[in-house]
């Protein structure tokens, strides 16, 4: 019965992994300019979004192989947030007839999982760099605007703000270095980026995620 014992709490020790998880707080710029929004009518749209974007993320990463170069797979979330204000340009016959000034709530979450690799300088120094594919989605909203202008004696009612979403799969690339400042814990800081694009078709366009994310960071082992 002893032996048992001795097998049974042997057995789980030998199932038990140690991640290294992370969380961070970031963020990046979103200067988009002349981005179209209606070019079907008489009346062409575009829109100007200037803002910081706030970014969180956290990851957990699982080695397949330990030691001072180490390599496993990585997964985790992450959400951006910001309140931009947008310009809209309403144009006609190459001219800008009016713009219209709106404030926006833009919300970006993300899945993902990939691969990657370390660099264990001694105990106290880590640096990691990973990639792989992403799930995006993203939601936009901002109070509907209504103007009606006159071209060619006509009168043309131009709609601009609302709410939109788009989702995407596209790729991220993540690098971290962390140094261990107390035992089991963690800080560093962190550099990212998305491929890819979301499209706000109905509302400020095309915004591309190719932005780069820097990042303050806090780690820690845990054990699974």
């Amino acid at each position: 019965m002893a032996g048992l014992a001795v097998l049974v709490m042997s057995g789980s020790v030998a199932a038990q992994q140690t991640v290294f998880a992370h969380a961070e707080i970031g963020m990046t710029s979103l200067h988009e300019n002349n981005v179209p929004v209606d070019e079907s009518s008489e009346a062409q749209v575009s829109s100007d979004v200037d803002e910081d974007v706030w970014y969180g993320r956290f990851a957990a990463q699982v080695p397949m192989r330990k030691g001072a170069a180490e390599f496993g797979w990585e997964a985790g979330a992450g959400l951006g947030w910001t309140s931009p204000d947008v310009a809209y340009a309403v144009r006609v016959d190459g001219g800008t007839t009016a713009r219209i000034a709106v404030k926006s709530d833009l919300v970006i979450f993300q899945t993902f999982m990939g691969l990657y690799g370390a660099l264990n300088f001694g105990p106290h120094v880590r640096l990691s760099a990973s990639a792989g594919p992403a799930f995006v989605y993203g939601s936009q909203s901002s109070d509907p605007v209504e103007q009606t202008y006159t071209i060619n004696g006509q009168p043309v009612t131009v709609k601009v703000g609302g709410n939109d979403t788009d989702a995407a799969v596209v790729g991220y690339a993540h690098a971290n270095l962390h140094v261990e400042v107390s035992k089991g814990v963690w800080v560093g800081a962190g550099a990212g980026m998305m491929s890819g694009d979301l499209d706000f078709s109905n509302t400020i366009g095309e915004i591309p995620l190719d932005r780069t994310v820097f990042s303050l960071s806090f780690g820690a082992p845990m054990d699974i």
